[in-house]
C-alpha cells in the first residue's frame, strides 16, 4: 500500500507526506476492491499523525463506503471489517470522494510505482465494487446460493471414518427425495473434505446441461465454490504465504464441473437437525447412504514406512564378501585365530572376518539411521565382525559423514581472538550504541566511544540511534578534542553504514572498519565498556535510573581514574602521564625562582619521557597476534557454516556444504554468501560426497561469478556500501507546510500490497 498526503495550495496539490506499508498476508490474498478498502483505512490511519484532526479528504477510485455498508463476504473477518468501519466511518472531519482518474501527486506516485509516464492520467473503468468482487470470486456469474424455482433438488454428502490408525473408510452419495440414490461409491481418500468435494463434483456431472439445486452440509465445499475457489485458481492453488493448499486437484475438478449444468445453485444446509422439512430429510438421506457405503467398502490402507534395526547379513552375502579378501586380510584373520566354520565362513565365536575393502558398506549399516558416534559404531561392529583397522575405519567414516558434521555442534575451530594493538592513544576508536532502560515511554540511548589503546571512554546521551547523532558527536566532540583518528571500528548497524557518515569519514580520510556480522567478540572493548558504564549507573541510581544523566560525568571520571585490568594503568595516566588529581592524590608543588620558560621546557621533556615509557608498558601489556595461521581453511575447501537461527527455523545446527573462495586472518568468504563469516562458525566438510549427502547439498555452487575485493582486516570487515534509506533525514518522509487551515487530501495507491 502506498499513499500521498497533500495540501491544496495555489490551485494544485502540494505533497506533505508519503506513506508506504506492507499489507498483511490475508489482505494481500483478497480481491482488488477489498484490498482497496484495506489500503484506504491504512492510509487514513497513517495520516492522522500529520493531519492532527484537521479536515481530511480521501480520494479513492473504489466505493469504499458502499462496500462497508453493503458487503457480506467471507474473505474478511468481522473483526477486521469492524476495524475498517471505525477508521473510515468513525473518523471525525474525514470526507471520502470517489474519482475514476488519478490526479495530482497520486498520478506521480502511481507512475513511479508502475514505471509509467506521469504525464498520462491513470483512468480506471467505472465499476461496481460489489459486482466486481462477485465476478472475481465466483467460478460462473449465474452461480447463486438461493434455490432455483424450476431446478431439480439434489442432496450430496461425503463420509470418512477411521476404524484404526492406518485405515480409512470413505464414500460419497448423490440422492433425491424421497429415496432415490443417483450415485454412491466408496473412494480411496483419507479426508471428509475430499469426499465432500468429490460428491459435489459428481452431482454437477450428473446434471450436465440441466438446471439443478445442490444442497450440501459442508461449509468447506460451499466456501470453495462461493468464496475462495476462484481466487485459489488464479493464484495457482497456493496460499498467500506461498504454501500449497489442500486438495488442489479436487478443487480444480470441481471448478470445471460447475460449468456443466445449464443453471446451478449450491446451497449450504445444516446437518443432523432431526427435522421433517424437505431439506433436512434430503440431507439425512444423503448422510445415511454415504455412511452405509463407506462402512461396507474395502478400507483404504495408508502405508507407513518403518526403518528396521541393523541386522547381520546372511551367510551367503558374507561368503561373497570374503571372496574379496586380500593376503593381508587372511594373515590378520590367521593372527586372530579365525577358522572355517560349518557355513564355510572364517569366524570365531560367532564373529565373522570381513575384508578391509568391504568395511564401509557394513559400517554404514552399523552407523544407523540415528547416526551413532564412532565409539558406538565400533562397538556395534565388534559384536559381529573382525577386520583389520576396524577402529580407524569407523572413526574415518563418522568424521566424513555430512549428516553428523551438520548435526553435531562440536568441532568448530577456535580462532585466536587478539587484534593487532594500536601504538598510541586516540588512533583507534571503537564506537557503539547501548540502550538505556526505559523510563516511562521515552527510549534513550548512550553513544559510547572507547579508545582501544588507553581505554579512555567518552559517552554521550542521545534520543535517536541514527547517523545524524554519530556525525554530530564526531564533529563537535571527538575530533575537535582528540584529533582525527586513524581508524574507527563499529558494527553494521544502520547508524554506521549510512551514506552521510561514510561521506564524512571519506572527507576526513578516516578508515572505518565494520565488525564481522554475528561476532560481538570483535567489538569486545566497547561492549565491555558498555556493561561497565551500565553497571555503575545502575548502582549509582539504585537501579531506578532516575536522573542517570547527572551521574554520568562522575561515572566516566571514575572509569578514567581506575587502573585497567589489561594495561595496569588508568586511562587518565596513560593519556596525561600522571595520576588523576584528587584531594588524596596530588602532584608535588614545585616553586623555583628561575625562568618560567625553563620550567616549562623541563616539564615537557619529563612528560615526553614519562609518556614514552607508559606507551611502551601499555604496548607490552597487549597480547600480540599470533604469527601462525589462525584457522585451517584454504580457498577451495568444502565447509559447513553454523546457522544462526536454527532453533527458530528448525533443521541442522550447520547449513549445507559450501566452498571457500577467499580467506583472511580470521574470516572466510564462501560461494553461498556475499558476507564474510568468522572462522569460529565454520568447520571442514568431507571432500567427497557421502551416502548421507542430501539433495539440497548436491547443488553445485558457481564459484566463478563472485568477485573478491577486500576481506576483513582482523575481526573487522572491509569497506561497506552505504544504504540510502537511513540518511540523517536528508530525504524526509514529510515536509510540513505552514497553512494548516487548508484541508488535507490523501491519495492511496492500491496495486502495491
Amino acid at each position: 500500500m502506498a499513499a500521498v498526503c497533500a495540501q491544496e495550495s495555489g490551485g494544485s496539490f502540494r505533497p506533505v507526506a508519503y506513506f508506504s506499508k506492507v499489507m498483511p498476508l490475508p489482505v494481500q490474498g483478497m480481491p482488488a476492491c477489498l484490498r482497496a478498502l484495506a489500503a484506504s483505512a491504512m492510509a487514513v490511519e497513517l495520516s492522522q499523525s500529520v493531519t492532527i484532526g484537521h479536515n481530511t479528504i480521501l480520494h479513492t477510485s473504489h466505493q469504499v463506503t458502499h462496500l462497508l455498508k453493503n458487503i457480506t463476504t467471507q474473505h474478511m473477518t468481522s473483526q477486521r471489517l469492524s476495524g475498517y468501519e471505525v477508521i473510515l466511518l468513525g473518523t471525525a472531519n474525514l470526507q471520502i470522494k470517489y474519482a475514476i482518474n488519478t490526479q495530482g501527486p497520486a498520478a506521480i506516485l502511481h507512475a513511479l510505482l508502475h514505471l509509467s509516464d506521469p504525464t498520462n492520467a491513470f483512468i480506471l473503468d467505472p465499476h461496481d465494487c460489489v459486482e466486481s468482487i462477485h465476478y472475481s470470486t465466483s467460478p460462473r456469474l449465474d452461480l447463486t446460493d438461493t434455490p432455483l424455482s424450476h431446478a431439480t433438488n439434489v442432496f450430496v454428502d461425503g463420509s470418512c471414518s477411521r476404524p484404526s490408525d492406518d485405515t480409512y473408510k470413505a464414500a460419497y452419495s448423490v440422492v433425491q427425495l424421497p429415496d432415490i440414490v443417483l450415485e454412491t461409491k466408496s473412494i480411496p481418500v483419507n479426508s471428509a473434505q475430499a469426499a465432500e468435494l468429490i460428491a459435489l463434483t459428481r452431482a454437477c456431472h450428473l446434471f450436465a446441461n440441466r438446471p439443478v439445486n445442490i444442497f450440501s452440509d459442508s461449509r468447506y465445499a460451499f466456501g470453495v465454490v462461493h468464496d475462495f475457489g476462484k481466487i485459489w485458481q488464479q493464484r495457482g492453488y497456493v496460499t498467500t504465504d506461498g504454501k500449497s493448499i489442500a486438495h488442489p486437484a479436487l478443487i480444480d475438478n470441481l471448478l470445471q464441473a460447475i460449468q456443466l449444468p445449464s443453471e446451478i445453485a449450491i446451497i449450504h444446509c445444516r446437518a443432523h437437525t432431526n427435522r421433517t422439512d424437505e431439506i433436512s430429510l434430503g440431507n439425512a438421506l444423503a448422510d445415511q447412504v454415504a455412511k452405509t457405503t463407506a462402512s461396507s467398502a474395502t478400507p483404504t490402507v495408508i502405508p507407513m514406512f518403518l526403518h528396521t534395526p541393523t541386522s547381520c547379513p546372511d551367510s551367503q552375502i558374507l561368503q561373497y564378501l570374503q571372496t574379496f579378501a586380500t593376503q593381508t586380510d587372511l594373515h590378520f584373520w590367521e593372527q586372530q585365530n579365525l577358522t572355517l566354520d560349518q557355513f564355510g565362513l572364517y569366524s570365531i565365536q560367532g564373529k565373522v572376518g570381513i575384508p578391509e575393502n568391504s568395511l564401509p558398506l557394513l559400517i554404514s549399516q552399523a552407523h544407523g539411521i540415528g547416526h551413532r558416534s564412532s565409539k558406538l559404531t565400533l562397538a556395534e561392529m565388534q559384536k559381529h565382525f573382525i577386520a583389520k583397522n576396524l577402529r580407524q575405519h569407523c572413526s574415518t567414516f563418522v568424521k566424513t559423514c555430512l549428516t553428523c558434521l551438520r548435526a553435531n555442534t562440536l568441532g568448530t575451530h577456535k580462532v585466536h581472538q587478539n587484534l593487532p594493538p594500536p601504538i598510541a592513544p586516540f588512533s583507534h576508536w571503537q564506537v557503539d550504541f547501548t540502550h538505556i532502560p526505559k523510563i516511562g515511554k521515552l527510549q534513550e540511548y548512550l553513544l559510547v566511544f572507547t579508545d582501544h589503546f588507553s581505554r579512555w571512554v567518552e559517552a554521550f546521551p542521545c534520543r535517536h540511534e541514527d547517523a545524524k547523532t554519530v556525525v554530530k558527536f564526531l564533529v563537535n566532540d571527538i575530533i575537535p578534542r582528540f584529533g582525527c583518528p586513524q581508524q574507527i571500528n563499529s558494527d553494521n548497524g544502520p547508524a554506521f553504514v549510512s551514506k552521510v557518515l561514510q561521506l564524512l569519514i571519506s572527507t576526513l580520510q578516516i578508515t572505518w572498519k565494520f565488525h564481522i556480522p554475528y561476532h560481538p567478540q570483535s567489538a569486545g572493548v566497547v561492549e565491555r565498556m558498555n556493561r561497565t558504564i551500565k553497571d555503575k549507573l545502575t548502582k549509582a541510581t539504585s537501579a531506578t535510573w532516575t536522573n542517570w544523566k547527572s551521574f554520568l560525568p562522575a561515572v566516566l571520571a571514575e572509569i578514567r581514574m581506575t587502573p585497567h585490568s589489561v594495561t595496569k594503568l588508568s586511562p587518565f595516566e596513560i593519556v596525561m602521564g600522571r595520576p588523576f588529581p584528587t584531594p588524596w592524590v596530588k602532584g608535588p608543588l614545585v616553586i623555583q625562582h628561575t625562568d618560567l620558560n625553563l620550567i616549562q621546557e623541563e616539564y615537557v621533556r619529563n612528560l615526553i619521557t614519562t609518556l614514552n615509557g607508559i606507551y611502551g608498558d601499555v604496548s607490552l601489556s597487549f597480547p600480540l597476534p599470533p604469527q601462525e595461521p589462525t584457522h585451517p581453511f584454504r580457498p577451495g575447501d568444502p565447509v559447513v557454516v553454523r546457522q544462526l537461527h536454527r532453533y527458530r527455523k528448525g533443521g541442522f545446527p550447520f547449513g549445507p556444504r559450501v566452498t571457500v573462495i577467499a580467506i583472511t586472518r580470521t574470516a572466510v568468504l564462501t560461494d553461498a554468501s556475499d558476507h564474510w563469516i568468522h572462522a569460529s562458525r565454520v568447520k571442514l566438510a568431507p571432500t567427497l560426497p557421502t551416502p548421507e549427502l542430501s539433495k539440497a547439498d548436491n547443488t553445485e555452487h558457481d564459484t566463478t561469478t563472485k568477485s573478491v575485493t577486500e576481506g576483513p582486516e582482523d575481526d573487522v570487515s572491509g569497506p561497506h556500501t552505504p544504504t540510502t534509506d537511513d540518511d540523517e533525514e536528508v530525504h524526509k518522509t514529510c515536509t510540513m507546510v505552514h497553512n494548516w487551515h487548508f484541508p488535507f487530501s490523501i491519495f492511496p495507491d492500491y496495486d502495491n500490497p
